[in-house]
């Protein structure tokens, strides 16, 4: 039985003997295998955003230590909730189930999770807001579950949201300026 096997590659071959006492043997070709009774652990420290701060178009992502099960539909679950970030007024917000807003994206070694921004605007600015993502059932390619991994982000502030649109389009001007390109429209705009 695999069961007592040893864990690691393994040779595997069936033996068969069909009849009475006399009958002869027969084996199978020698197959290659690997034994893997190792769950998938995720890393703490490989998670992103790395700040925890979620800009629009960023994916909540959280690395593994090993391949996963990445078949399609998903074998592991999610959920997905946001609330207002506390402001330490009376009453503590709701927390609303957003599940439906959220994609996930099963990639080797890694899940990534798509928020759609429209979840988080009011009015055309962002507000601060926390989201929770729970992951359950993750398994590695040898059918091992993982532990449950619970993510969490705050959505950047539209003051955050508007520094990193400043610096954005000062980095992007620097590169075209760098390459060469936009240096005449550049003068001409002056």
């Amino acid at each position: 039985a695999l069961d007592a096997a040893p864990r690691g590659e393994v040779d595997l071959r069936v033996v068969a003997k069909c009849g009475d006492v006399d009958a002869k043997f027969t084996e199978s070709a020698e197959v290659r295998g690997r034994v893997d009774r190792v769950a998938p652990r995720a890393f703490g420290g490989l998670r992103e955003p790395r700040d925890g701060v979620w800009f629009v178009g960023d994916a909540v992502t959280v690395h593994f230590d090993e391949p996963l099960d990445c078949t399609l539909p998903h074998t592991f679950a999610y959920t997905a909730s946001t609330k207002a970030a506390p402001t330490g007024a009376e009453p503590a917000p709701p927390v609303v189930d957003v599940t439906a807003d959220v994609r996930a994206v099963c990639d080797g070694r890694a899940l990534a999770f798509d928020i759609a921004p429209a979840l988080l605007a009011v009015g055309a600015r962002l507000s601060e807001r926390d989201v929770v993502i729970k992951v359950r059932g993750v398994r590695d390619v040898a059918g091992n579950a993982g532990d449950d991994v619970d993510l969490a982000v705050r959505t950047a502030s539209s003051i955050d949201a508007a520094r990193l649109s400043v610096a954005m389009e000062v980095n992007l001007r620097r590169r075209a300026v760098a390459r060469g390109v936009g240096a005449a429209a550049d003068a001409r705009s002056e």
